[in-house]
């Protein structure tokens, strides 16, 4: 899937990470529209969407951990 490229790639800005954000919002928000699998159907095993993007925003705030 296309789109698991996106996440392979590590996010340059936060902009970047806020966009990738914003696709795992979509594929789970489209989800509860149509009935259809959850996010982990879609995204790639090796590489958690959401931890991608959590690790991005951690990378990019400096390592910040709450």
């Amino acid at each position: 899937m296309a789109v698991n490229a996106v996440f392979e790639i590590p996010a340059e800005t936060v902009k970047g990470a806020f966009e990738k954000l914003k696709i795992v919002h979509i594929v789970v928000g489209n989800n509860h529209q149509d009935g259809d699998e959850d996010l982990d159907a879609y995204q790639d095993w090796d590489a958690p969407w959401m931890e991608t993007v959590i690790a991005d925003f951690e990378r990019l705030l400096g390592g910040m951990r709450s």
